[in-house]
């Protein structure tokens, strides 16, 4: 190696030295990078031979205790010059250039703390320690003294003894008393009299002997086995998993074409239930931060159970510094994580790369996680895992998106309001950077490289309009890898801190994941309770299909179909059996049975295949009913989805003046509203239009006088009460004008429900009935809600009635302040959660009102229902075996009742 090239190489970070100003003196540097490269000959790593006064037979090799490889671990430095020279240079003994130890000060003392192995005790004999670098010699250590501690590593040292080291090249040996220690700490107390730094290239704790004293690689095996550079299989003790090498493309991987066989599905407890101890491999800049790390028992933002954090321990090492030993039993770590190490291949050693993929499949996890610190000029190299992997990056552009799908439903993360695992993904995506949810989804790294071991989770579109999958896992023996490929600048984001702490709270070993949507070119998915079903004889089983086009695929997808086992009074049907697929495509399957068709198990294999060959597959099963069910019925007749959008149309035509009671109607409505706004749940999004308040009922615009004062946004109670504080009755009635309006207002949200309040008849010629269905054809899904106040014509109210039905919504008759007010909260009521507790009193199913129910074994059960502002309870609801029971939620004389039907 030429020696100025050499000296290039070493001086990142090297403290400043004299310049060389004349050729002699760059001589001398090549001649002391020649002797410094003579030292570096290979070794047996762990053991050195006998040293001078040590206590051990005399030609034997004895361990060196905070060598790299027997697992010794820098706790910490006084000082450090840079990175380049951090302390945990001194314990590397791999045949690699390492500068050694710097200090950032000339401040005496220097010190030095070392531990061994897993913090474990170890009786020591002696100290060798380099003086040598190749900086100036007035720089090298030369007073120097060893203290040893078992308490910890800022407490309870005793001084063993002190050396002045001679400002020459070579190893030099102290030998101590033979200690039983966990700590040693070298104290440096001067230097040869430079007047900036102090350094030292190597240390060397040597492990002693007694006659009662077991040596550390005797009693850890898996140690001894890991110096003995045993295969890491046999080192962990994990079946040997699939080679790394090179897999069929995607398309061909047999795994992904077919379903497996039914068997029985046996519960295993896992031997994990959630991450406790966490080896975090990171840079130490504030950049690559594992978020997690940051979080507390005590944080509130969202709705994660931060409590995880009270049982989690992190241990954060920069990647350069973790070895193999690290991943050894007595170290007690469960989890790896790594955090934005784009520059894996170079930065974290091969043996411990090498080692991770035994490790993860005796039983551990793996969470890996890279986003815009990973860029196109710095993509990590995962070549080491045991599957085909690569990621593919946006960049750092702090860009939303409008695109999250669930492709998978599972504990990780699910959109069920009411699971732990709850994903508030349209939250997520309507929250701009700086408020709650901090979407910059669209800044994140997808998978651009798998195989069908892959399972697909959660599936996105970046700002380079990209579409992929932004989380997955895998399955390896025992354990599992989980990719993260979000953003971490939305740590303070609620939905963010949800994913990472579910990641976290995964169980393992084994993990119940069910990998229901394996990656490949294109997916084939439904939703996640449709995948598994109860068989039903005589029932009709509807499964909305979706395709997803995974990393720019195009191509047309043919469909088809295979029930196991074959039942001749089993049929299919597809809505369109053959998809041209460019980016996300929808088509429905309907399965029909008749009552002659088994209730034994089936399994329903859909497999969308390509001109080249490619599939995907999605396995459907059909289980044998060994359980009743018990469905909580909505009877509000809605027939959209629940969402969280609001529109309130409120009438100020000109006989809202008139007088109710001892006020008027409006004042009513005003007071009325105030109180049902303070209801309705933060998180909604309301907006607010008036009709009849800008023309006289003789001005020509007055039929088309309605005006959105307030578009829909997230809640402000205080701008809608203002408006409607200062708004006043003038005009007619154009109700059905007003509502044809809602579906632009609601079409940015995705939809959602109108109340409309009005004390009038529609007086402008608008038909309700042609109304609905043109709100039937808007491509905008629209529910409406329609208070009558102080309504008392029979026709009216039935047209109004058939109006809100037509839509999915319903008529309300309030003649008061009060049926008013329980008519408007009924009608903003879009969501009544309900649980169902055993007869131990044990929760064992939860879900909404109108969904598809639960399947539950025989026996009594109580089913707890929350209604608006009312707490419903059925008691003892019976299940029988292959049955239904069944509640309903009703509303009579303007309160929410149950119903045993």
């Amino acid at each position: 190696m030429h020696c100025k090239a050499l000296r290039i190489n070493t001086k990142k970070g090297t403290p400043p030295a004299a310049p060389i100003s004349h050729w002699r003196e760059l001589v001398q540097w090549c001649v002391v990078a020649l002797f410094f490269l003579a030292t570096l000959a290979p070794s047996s790593h762990a053991g050195v031979e006998e040293s001078p006064g040590a206590t051990a037979t005399p030609g034997t090799k004895r361990q060196d205790l905070i060598a790299y490889a027997m697992g010794g671990t820098l706790e910490k430095a006084t000082s450090t010059y840079s990175p380049s020279w951090t302390g945990w240079n001194l314990l590397d003994d791999r045949p690699i250039i390492k500068p050694g130890w710097c200090s950032s000060s000339i401040v005496f003392p220097q010190e030095l703390v070392f531990s061994f192995f897993a913090h474990q005790p170890a009786l020591i004999s002696a100290v060798v320690m380099t003086a040598e670098t190749y900086a100036p010699k007035e720089q090298w250590a030369k007073d120097v003294e060893v203290w040893a501690s078992m308490d910890g590593a800022d407490t309870g040292f005793s001084k063993l003894g002190e050396i002045t080291l001679r400002n020459e090249p070579g190893e030099q040996t102290i030998s101590v008393p033979p200690t039983q220690t966990r700590f040693v700490k070298l104290r440096i107390l001067s230097n040869y009299g430079h007047k900036d730094y102090v350094e030292l290239r190597k240390v060397k704790v040597i492990e002693g002997q007694a006659p009662d004293y077991v040596p550390m690689i005797q009693r850890y095996p898996d140690l001894a086995a890991l110096v003995g550079e045993s295969a890491p299989d046999a080192i962990f003790g994990a079946a040997p998993g699939p080679s790394a090498a090179p897999a069929p493309t995607p398309a061909a991987g047999a795994r992904g074409c077919a379903c497996e066989p039914l068997v029985p599905v046996v519960k295993v407890e896992p031997a994990h239930a959630e991450s406790r101890k966490v080896l975090v491999v990171s840079h130490r800049g504030e950049g690559e931060r594992y978020s997690p790390t940051t979080y507390k028992a005590t944080d509130k933002r969202g709705h994660v159970d931060y409590s995880i954090y009270d049982r989690l321990t992190f241990v954060v090492i920069p990647p350069e510094h973790v070895r193999p030993t690290d991943l050894l039993r007595a170290s007690e770590f469960d989890t790896v994580v790594l955090s934005r190490v784009c520059d894996i291949k170079e930065s974290v050693s091969d043996d411990f790369r090498h080692s991770l993929p035994a490790w993860i499949a005796a039983g551990h996890k793996l969470i890996i996680q890279d986003s815009d610190n990973c860029g196109p000029r710095n993509i990590p190299d995962y070549s080491f895992l045991p599957y085909p992997f690569a990621t593919g990056n946006a960049g750092a552009n702090a860009a939303p998106s409008d695109r999250l799908i669930f492709v998978e439903e599972n504990r990780m993360a699910n959109p069920n309001g009411v699971d732990p695992g709850f994903l508030d993904v349209p939250a997520w995506l309507s929250s701009p950077r700086g408020q709650e949810n901090w979407n910059e989804i669209g800044d994140s790294n997808l998978i651009t490289r798998y195989d069908a071991h892959w399972c697909g989770h959660l599936f996105t579109t970046n700002v380079k309009h990209d579409n992929g999958f932004v989380e997955a896992y895998a399955h390896h023996g025992r354990g599992l890898l989980i990719y993260d490929g979000f953003d971490a600048d939305q740590h303070e984001g609620a939905e963010y801190r949800q994913i990472v702490t579910r990641e976290l709270a995964q169980p393992f070993d084994p993990d119940g994941l069910p990998c229901s949507a394996k990656i490949g070119d294109f997916i084939l998915t439904t939703e996640e309770k449709l995948k598994s079903q109860v068989m039903v004889p005589g029932k009709t089983y509807n499964y909305p299909l979706i395709l997803l086009s995974n990393h720019g695929y195009k191509g047309d997808v043919k469909l088809s179909f295979k029930a196991d086992p074959t039942e001749p009074t089993l049929s299919e049907h597809f809505d369109s059996d053959t998809i041209a697929l460019t980016e996300i495509s929808n088509t429905r399957l309907v399965v029909t049975t008749t009552t002659e068709t088994s209730g034994t198990a089936h399994q329903l294999e859909v497999r969308g295949t390509d001109a080249a060959g490619r599939c995907s597959t999605l396995c459907l099963k059909l289980t044998e009913r060994m359980t009743g069910g018990l469905h909580v019925r909505n009877d509000l007749h809605r027939t959209a989805k629940p969402t969280k959008n609001l529109e309130i149309i409120l009438d100020l035509s000109g006989s809202m003046k008139y007088r109710l009671g001892n006020s008027t109607r409006i004042e009513t409505a005003r007071k009325v509203l105030a109180e049902v706004l303070a209801k309705i749940p933060d998180d909604f999004n309301v907006g607010l239009r008036f009709y009849g308040n800008r023309y006289g009922s003789r001005q020509k615009e007055t039929c088309t006088d309605t005006e959105l004062v307030a578009p829909i946004a997230k809640l402000d109670r205080a701008k809608l009460l203002n408006l409607v504080n200062t708004a006043k009755p003038r005009g007619e009635t154009p109700l059905v004008y007003s509502v044809l309006q809602t579906p632009a207002d609601l079409q940015a949200v995705g939809g959602g429900s109108v109340i409309l309040i009005t004390d009038g008849e529609e007086s402008c010629g608008g038909d309700p009935k042609k109304a609905a269905e043109e709100l039937q054809k808007a491509g905008v899904a629209v529910t409406l809600d329609i208070v009558g106040f102080t309504l008392t014509g029979q026709q009216v109210q039935r047209d109004l009635t058939q109006f809100a039905e037509a839509t999915g919504g319903r008529y309300y008759r309030a003649e008061n302040a009060q049926s008013l007010a329980r008519a408007l909260l009924i009608a903003a009521t879009e969501k009544i959660p309900y649980e169902v507790y055993d007869s131990s009193g044990k929760q064992v199913a939860a879900g909404l009102a109108g969904d598809d129910g639960q399947e539950l074994p025989a026996g009594d059960y109580r089913v707890a229902v929350k209604a608006g502002d009312q707490h419903l309870v059925a008691e003892h609801v019976t299940v029988a075996t292959g049955k239904d029971a069944a509640i309903t939620v009703t509303v009579r004389n303007d309160q929410f009742e149950l119903e045993s039907r």
